[in-house]
């Protein structure tokens, strides 16, 4: 669960809740990014976005805000992915595995994305490279140049 993609909820408390447009999304979107990557490289899996850790429903509505005044749903998924293209590796290439999909609830929109895990690894861009991201348990590890040929020979023992 992702209670937003681009509205820092903590930033905007500390704040004062200034308008959306004048916080920085950057740290909420790379968790995001992460968890993608991580699904990538592992087993996939399903991403909710507007949903609090606690099952609550938070919704896209302050994430509609941070695009623009006339933001929905259609607008905030083509962002979402821009930044897939844009900041991993072959980011045009890992469109065709990652689904999204509005679902409506409590008066709310929230976010399901699907991932599938991918055969080839998958890099996301970072201030000094690029890194490798793989999910262990319910936890997105950022795993080091050393143990990358571990996860890579466990990731092929997994397909077989």
């Amino acid at each position: 669960f992702k209670s937003t993609f681009l509205y820092d909820i903590k930033q905007a408390e500390a704040r004062g809740h200034p308008p959306a447009s004048q916080l920085n999304p950057d740290n909420i979107i790379q968790a995001t990014l992460k968890t993608i990557c991580g699904f990538l490289n592992s087993q996939g899996g399903t991403l909710y976005i507007g949903v609090e850790d606690d099952g609550a429903i938070y919704g896209l509505e302050n994430d509609y805000r941070y695009l623009g005044k006339s933001s929905n749903f259609d607008q905030w998924e083509l962002n979402l992915r821009s930044r897939i293209e844009s900041t991993f590796k072959d980011g045009r290439q890992i469109q065709c595995y990652v689904q999204i999909s509005k679902i409506h609830r409590e008066g709310k929109d929230i976010a399901r994305v699907t991932v599938t895990r991918r055969n080839h690894e998958s890099f996301l861009k970072a201030k000094n490279g690029y890194e490798f991201y793989y999910r262990v348990g319910n936890r997105t590890d950022n795993i080091s140049i050393e143990n990358l040929p571990e996860i890579i020979r466990q990731r092929d023992r997994q397909k077989e």
